[in-house]
Parts: C-alpha cells; sequence; structure tokens
C-alpha cells in the first residue's frame, strides 16, 4: 500500500526506501484499506483484547510471586501491554474514519500512533533500583525506540507538511496544531526519558536527548513554515521575510539556551555548555549564508521582497538583531572560546556592513532593489559609507582594546580602496571620479593618524608600568 507521491523536484524524493519503511508500520492500518464484508463489530474486539490483556497481566501476577524476577512474568506483562496497544490503534482507527466526531487526517493519526507508543514505553521503563530481568530492563527501551522510528519515518519524513512524499494539511494556529503531536511532543518525552535516565544510564541518556533534540529541530522551522503559509505548507519559495527568520532562530536558540542554562540542575550545566559551545559554530554560519547570500534582498538566491516601508524597517532590524545575537553568542559557553570570539565579532561586523550597504540601496531603489542597475552616483555611495563604516569599527577597536574590530576595520578600509580604484579605472568619470578617490584619501588620512595617535597610548602606558621600580 504504497503512499502517493507529489513530484516537485526541492520536496524530498518519495522513493521505495523511504515508502517501504513507513509502510513496515502503518500499511495494516490504514485509511485507504476497507474492511471485509464480514467483519467483528468493534466493541468486540476490544472486549476480546481487554480480555486477553486482563488474562496476561493475571498470568503476570502470578508468575511474579513465584520467582523475582521473572522472565516468564515480564514476557506476559509486555505481551498485556502489546495487546492494549493494538485495542487502542483500533480505536483510534475507527475514530479517524468518521468513526466519533470528525475523521483525523493521516499526518495526526500517525502522530497520535508514535505518541501512544512512546508514552506506553516511558511508563513501563523500570524504576530506578527496580531488579528485573533482561525483558523488563529493555520492553520499555524497545516501545521508545519502535515509537520514535514511527514518528521518524511517517510525520518527520513521508507525511511531512512541507517536504514530505504525501505533504499533510496542518490546520490550526501557531504552536497548537498536529505539529506539536508529530513533533513536539515525542521531543519533549525523548528529552523528559534523558533527564529520567541521567543517573543510571548516561549513553542511553544521550541517545534519548539526542533523538528528542532532532524532534525539537525539526519542529521550529516547521512551526515557522507554518506561521507564513497557513495549512499549506508545500508550496515552493517563501513569503515576505520568512528567509530571515528561518535563518535567525539557530542564533536566538543558542542565546536562549546560555539565558536559561542557569537554571538547569547542576549536573547538566557543563553538558548544556558544550552542547552551546558546539552549536554556536552552525548558527553563526547558517545565519550569515542566509542573510548574506540566500535570501539577501539585492542579490539573494531567493531574495526577500521588502515591497514596502515597513518591512524594509524591519528588514534592517534584522540585520541589527542578527549583528547582536552573533556578538553575544561568543558568551554562549562557560569557558570563552577565543576563536568563537573572534568569528562571532566578525559577524557581527558582517551583518552591520551588509545592513549599511542595502540602506543605501533601498534609498537609491524602492521596489526593484534586486533587479534596477547601479548608477555612477549609487555606486560612489557604496564607498562612501564602507569608507566611514570600517573607520567606524576600527575607532571602536581601538577604544575598547579589540583586536577583531581593529582589523575588521581595516579590512573593510582596505576593500573599499580596491573597490574605488576599481571603479576609477572602470566606471567613474568627472567629478563622481576625483570625489570618490579624494573622499576616500581622506578617510585613510583620518584612520592613520587616529592609529599612530590613540594606538601608541596604551603600548607607552605599558612600558611606563614595565621601567616601574618595585614599591
Amino acid at each position: 500500500n504504497p503512499l502517493p507521491s507529489i513530484p516537485p523536484a526541492w520536496r524530498m524524493p518519495s522513493g521505495p526506501t523511504l515508502h517501504t519503511s513507513y509502510a513496515l508500520f502503518s500499511s495494516p492500518m490504514s485509511t485507504r484499506r476497507r474492511p471485509p464484508a464480514a467483519t467483528l463489530p468493534l466493541w468486540q474486539a476490544l472486549a476480546l483484547l481487554a480480555a486477553a490483556a486482563a488474562l496476561l497481566f493475571g498470568a503476570a501476577r502470578l508468575a511474579a510471586r513465584r520467582e523475582t524476577p521473572s522472565a516468564t512474568g515480564e514476557a506476559l506483562s509486555a505481551g498485556a501491554v502489546i495487546t492494549l496497544l493494538i485495542a487502542g490503534f483500533l480505536a483510534l482507527r475507527w475514530i479517524a474514519s468518521h468513526g466519533l466526531g470528525a475523521p483525523l487526517d493521516e499526518f495526526t493519526e500517525a502522530s497520535l500512533r508514535a505518541l501512544a507508543l512512546l508514552a506506553t514505553g516511558h511508563i513501563i521503563m523500570p524504576r530506578l533500583g527496580q531488579k528485573l530481568s533482561h525483558i523488563g530492563q529493555w520492553r520499555g527501551h524497545a516501545l521508545m525506540a519502535l515509537g520514535l522510528l514511527y514518528a521518524l519515518f511517517g510525520p518527520a519524513l513521508a507525511l511531512n507538511p512541507w517536504w514530505g512524499g504525501a505533504p499533510a494539511m496542518v490546520a490550526g494556529p501557531s504552536l497548537f496544531n498536529a505539529q506539536a503531536l508529530a513533533f513536539a511532543a515525542p521531543a519533549a518525552i525523548a528529552l523528559g526519558t534523558a533527564f529520567r535516565l541521567r543517573a543510571s544510564h548516561g549513553k542511553l541518556a544521550r541517545l534519548y536527548a539526542v533523538a528528542g533534540g532532532i524532534f525539537a529541530l525539526v519542529w521550529l522551522p516547521m512551526e515557522i513554515r507554518h506561521a507564513f503559509h497557513g495549512a499549506d505548507m508545500s508550496g515552493a519559495g517563501f513569503i515576505g521575510l520568512e528567509g530571515f527568520v528561518h535563518s535567525m532562530w539557530p542564533l536566538a536558540l543558542v542565546i536562549g539556551g546560555a539565558t536559561l542554562k542557569t537554571r538547569a540542575p547542576a549536573m547538566l550545566r557543563g553538558a548544556v555548555d558544550r552542547l552551546l559551545s558546539v552549536a554556536a559554530w552552525p548558527a553563526l554560519i547558517i545565519a550569515a549564508l542566509g542573510l548574506w547570500l540566500v535570501f539577501n534582498p539585492w542579490w539573494g538566491w531567493a531574495p526577500a521582497p521588502l515591497a514596502d516601508t515597513p518591512s524594509a524597517l524591519i528588514a534592517l532590524a534584522a540585520f541589527a538583531l542578527a549583528a547582536w545575537l552573533s556578538a553575544k553568542t561568543a558568551l554562549a559557553g562557560e569557558t570563552q572560546q577565543h576563536d568563537l570570539g573572534r568569528v562571532a565579532t566578525g559577524a557581527g561586523i558582517g551583518h552591520l556592513l551588509i545592513a549599511a550597504t542595502m540602506i543605501v540601496r533601498r534609498l537609491f531603489h524602492d521596489l526593484t532593489m534586486s533587479t534596477a542597475p547601479a548608477s555612477d552616483v549609487e555606486l560612489w555611495s557604496y564607498s562612501a559609507v564602507w569608507a566611514l563604516f570600517g573607520a567606524g569599527a576600527f575607532a571602536l577597536g581601538l577604544r575598547r582594546g579589540d583586536v577583531t574590530l581593529r582589523w575588521g576595520g581595516l579590512a573593510t578600509l582596505l576593500a573599499t580602496t580596491a573597490y574605488v580604484a576599481f571603479l576609477a579605472l572602470t566606471r567613474l568619470t568627472g567629478i563622481a571620479q576625483i570625489g570618490s578617490a579624494l573622499g576616500l584619501g581622506i578617510v585613510l588620512m583620518i584612520v592613520a593618524w587616529g592609529a599612530r595617535r590613540f594606538g601608541s597610548a596604551p603600548a607607552r602606558q605599558e612600558r611606563g608600568h614595565a621601567s616601574a621600580p618595585p614599591n
């Protein structure tokens, strides 16, 4: 019973491997399989399954009285749990197919099945200090693994509302819709299990933490997509400033984690610090790639449209926020990393420089930022803004004693010098040519004077402290 395929090229391909894996779980309860002509009434089937589960539980109690731990009793109780799960799946299938109220779509039904497996596995896991045989120790983990795999191959891949081969429609408000059942709830159960096992089973706790993090990282961009697109998220492209939000949420997540880590238990703070120190690098890279290259309103691969003044102001605020978040990322971990600090400062400089460039572009072109050609005056304006920006960054670096800011300002000035030389030889003529070269020369002279005047004062002060006799 393969799932239907929707073939846009950008969407995840619905190949046989993915559908076969999902069919292992879903084909017995598919919404497209009609019941045979002669069927057992649902209430009788549920009654039979409940009676079978009760008999298995009773036999498990009798076996547990004879020996402790009892592998036979644990096997019987595991069979009872599986029987109850089958009954729950049958009741869910009846509800989903117009049995009670409005029918459920396949995405919601699959999410509820996964949650049933995960919740049952979490409940029957052994308590701390409880003596059980191998069956009792691993039956909960087996159900948890089954539920996580089902949620991965079903809602997260095959039925994913954005990139799935058979994308689902997600109705309802943001945060409170079927995606909370499909992604947020499995993430919460997996992370809760990791916290529960942190002292007794460290390796398993880390595996559950990774699984919970994966589902959380799927849920966040899906909710962003839903906020912009509504129920149908399978369409190609991005709406408005959606790309900016996708680029910046990893940075916001890192800063939020650094803010909340003080409330974490003391035994987890070291692990949280290490996680934040690692996560800061891809967060900086994603923000830079998104805002500088992919979604840039001028030269981006999928340029964000700035149709009016409010959207332009929001875009500029996003660049400023990205610069601030990048600077804060250097302090995300408990132990400051010098390399991360330099990269974070450089990323902040880049965000502000591109924001300044976008301001100039917006002043010359209102609705045609991504297509209109640049005039000679506009090209000269870029060199002036970049020169002033580089001089300001260099001055701020001198004032704060920040080497990265100083070198960032110098790099901007050197790039601006090369840009002006290129324009003088290829595009600019007359007054614009002379003015650009003259203005840049004045800025460079001021920067050189400031470096000589203010940059040597700390060095003289340090030499004076070194030559002073000890008390």
